[in-house]
């Protein structure tokens, strides 16, 4: 479950102990918040002043949730401490191997060591130029089969446009090592992946704020769009405008959120 929240660009905010369910299924929806201009530290709780959860500790905080958890069948016959150090050994192996795997996937690329040597310097490319991470991905689509996605073709641009020209060489170095690997790919599989592991929308707080600003006077059209838009995140749709895309300028602080947002 983890693992995916990293891979989609998603911040519980508040990922206490009580908040982590041994289902694998996310509950307690509040500060949460979807990355956009990507930065690995972002906190989106205001309340967390020190970071606890931000998205790049969200990993360790469940191992630590974990942990805290375990002890309590220890009042259970027959069970061991060592026992519960075993079931948490895994742990970090199996979120790496996931994580890996579907950021592998999102590149349309198999999971390898040249894979994953491009995915790093791709997610360093859009943290060193504050890109915006579900764009940057989706945008890549363009880059990988122009003449299909149009759409993406835009984001490419937009993208592109952003970067400084040292920042621009370094993006024609690692896109012409990408499409090396990519052609090495069946290039239907690889459309595929990237479709199905690259949203288009997710739901940024201005989206949010917009629906939520509509709602307080009474009208709930904008509500049902949102609703209808993101439940089929993954597929361009023409209900959507150009405002649910639209990430904040750079350097601009993503808006926190509290619980009771």
């Amino acid at each position: 479950m983890i693992a995916d929240w990293q891979l989609i660009g998603f911040a519980h905010g508040v990922m206490n102990t009580d908040n982590l369910s041994i289902t694998g299924s996310t509950l307690d929806f509040g500060p949460f918040g979807f990355m956009e201009r990507f930065n690995p530290a972002w906190i989106n709780n205001h309340s967390d002043h020190t970071g606890r959860y931000a998205y790049q500790n969200q990993p360790a905080i469940g191992h630590w949730n974990l942990n805290a958890w375990l002890p309590h069948f220890m009042r259970l016959e027959g069970v061991t401490r060592e026992a519960l150090a075993d079931c948490l050994a895994p742990y970090e192996a199996t979120f790496m191997q996931h994580y890996q795997q579907g950021l592998c996937r999102r590149l349309g690329l198999p999971h390898a060591k040249e894979s994953l040597t491009l995915a790093f310097e791709w997610l360093t490319l859009l943290e060193d130029n504050l890109l915006d991470y579900t764009n940057s991905f989706r945008a890549l689509l363009g880059l990988v089969a122009p003449n299909e996605h149009h759409y993406e073709e835009q984001l490419l641009s937009t993208m592109t446009n952003e970067l400084s020209d040292d920042a621009k060489q370094v993006w024609q170095d690692w896109s012409t090592r990408y499409m090396a690997q990519i052609q090495q790919q069946p290039l239907e599989q690889v459309i595929d992946d990237m479709q199905h592991n690259n949203p288009v929308y997710v739901l940024r707080n201005s989206m949010a704020q917009r629906a939520i600003t509509a709602a307080e006077q009474g009208q709930f059209e904008e509500v049902s769009r949102i609703f209808d838009l993101l439940a089929n995140p993954y597929q361009v749709q023409a209900i959507a405008t150009l405002l649910d895309t639209m990430p904040p300028t750079p350097h601009a602080p993503q808006m926190p959120i509290s619980c009771s947002s």
